[in-house]
């Protein structure tokens, strides 16, 4: 009876960490809008890009430059996009762009410079006339310029300040030298990009909150848009009255309050052990730990910024545990011929579409390393050390895998699911690879199949 309490106090646990992602992230969001919203009406909100670090760029997107330390080099004809990282370009608040241009060398003619500001949502895109850069600094004021509009049947309005609110701008080069009878091609490094707030935002209205979506991807999507909105202020309203962390509390007392419930003996095969629940509660915590963590940007920064960290957290279990994995126990037939139905399944559901098998074998070994430590660590963990039985240790396994995919509501249900899911898989078959796969066929299909509606982003933490 006590196994059957800890269980549903598991349940609980898990209810509250769902509460708390959802109050969590509106409490975020909420912050940044007034953030926003308070630097608009100081005049305060400049957008700059040194352009001397790749988070300055959409690295994926242009062609014909290169990074370099001074700045980025240009060479013949180029295309660079600015990454705004959230952040917001508003006509009536910004009005000038400024830049530095060094020409590689003096005999070099200058180049031309199209700007194409856009809302990607919208699907529509403002171009500037072409602008002649000069050696040095470079100012350009925006509200001046003749602007023309993509598709060709949108209307553009009269005035800069009217145009909507931009979350994209990319940069691009013509560098045919002006005098059509020169050889000569242009070359230059560009740097320092400065939007300044020109207007300060007078006033701004408080907006009645409204109850955001439950699942948070569907919460994302309404931050999204409510953002472009900048001068209502907070946008989202949680679940309660509380500081979210207090639902973060709550929930980690219900996980240790499972484990101190659980019986201190139990039958397994007609013989009665004793359970030892300091290695899960040790367990949770460092799961725990992983997870409010990641919810700060600084965290995520250091991460960004030192890599080997991220590597070395996931890399060391398969090292360490190679022994306990590399071998095949089982066959796991039965979990190979579900894998391919349940993927045949969702490829129906994606109407064949392959284009999840570009990502396929990079994603197989993150998939692995995530099973690695599900299984081999967490699993045998439990199970052999703390001597729970394996439908507590594979519910507990779902519940902690859950815990790691925060705020992401979504994800927090599908990984709790499969949690379960792979842990009894690991304790019935001990057949890491199948696990590995299913999990990469499965996740990929899964993020193919899923409208945007419901699944958003898969990201995580502080990247959600």
């Amino acid at each position: 009876m006590r196994s059957v309490f800890s269980g549903l106090l598991l349940l609980l646990a898990m209810l509250l960490l769902w509460l708390y992602a959802h109050d969590g992230y509106v409490k975020r969001i909420n912050q940044e809008q007034s953030q926003l919203t308070e630097q608009l009406k100081q005049g305060q909100y400049h957008l700059n890009w040194s352009l001397k670090e790749p988070n300055d760029l959409v690295v994926g997107f242009g062609f014909g430059w290169q990074l370099k330390e001074t700045g980025i080099e240009i060479k013949d004809a180029a295309a660079i996009s600015l990454a705004f990282n959230q952040r917001l370009l508003l006509p009536t608040a910004h009005q000038e762009l400024s830049f530095n241009w060094q020409a590689s060398e003096s005999k070099h003619e200058l180049p031309n410079l199209l700007l194409e500001f856009s809302r990607v949502d919208y699907g529509v895109f403002y171009y500037s006339p072409a602008i002649l850069v000069k050696n040095g600094l470079n100012h350009i004021d925006l509200s001046t310029l003749v602007w023309s509009v993509k598709p060709e049947n949108q209307k553009v309005a009269k005035s800069w300040s009217s145009y909507p609110v931009f979350n994209t701008l990319v940069l691009r080069f013509d560098h045919k030298a002006q005098n059509n009878n020169s050889q000569t091609a242009t070359s230059g490094v560009l740097s320092a990009i400065q939007i300044q707030q020109s207007n300060k935002l007078i006033s701004a209205s408080v907006a009645k909150q409204t109850l955001a979506a439950p699942l948070n991807n569907q919460l994302r999507q309404q931050w999204q848009n409510a953002r472009f909105n900048f001068a209502h202020s907070p946008v989202m309203q949680a679940y309660f009255n509380l500081p979210p962390v207090w639902l973060f509390s709550l929930s980690l007392l219900s996980l240790l309050s499972a484990v101190v419930c659980y019986p201190g003996h139990i039958k397994i095969n007609g013989a009665e052990i004793s359970v030892y629940k300091k290695p899960a509660i040790i367990v949770i915590g460092l799961v725990l730990m992983v997870a409010w963590s990641l919810q700060f940007k600084s965290v995520i920064t250091l991460f960004e910024h030192q890599a080997w960290l991220l590597i070395a957290l996931f890399a060391l279990p398969p090292i360490l545990l190679f022994k306990k994995w590399y071998k095949i126990k089982n066959r796991a037939l039965f979990l190979w011929i579900v894998t391919f139905f349940v993927a045949l399944f969702l490829l129906w559901l994606a109407e064949f579409k392959v284009s999840f098998l570009r990502d396929l074998p990079l994603y197989l070994l993150w998939a692995l390393c995530q099973q690695i430590i599900l299984g081999p660590l967490v699993g045998d963990y439990l199970r052999d050390k703390a001597r729970f039985s394996s439908g507590f240790v594979i519910l507990l396994t779902g519940a902690l895998f859950s815990v790691l995919h925060l705020p992401n509501q979504m994800l927090m249900l599908v990984t709790f699911v499969a949690g379960m899911l792979w842990s009894y898989a690991w304790l019935r078959y001990q057949n890491i690879y199948a696990n590995a796969v299913s999990h990469a066929l499965w996740a990929l299909l899964f993020y193919q199949i899923m409208p945007d509606s419901w699944l958003g982003t898969a990201r995580i933490g502080w990247w959600f």
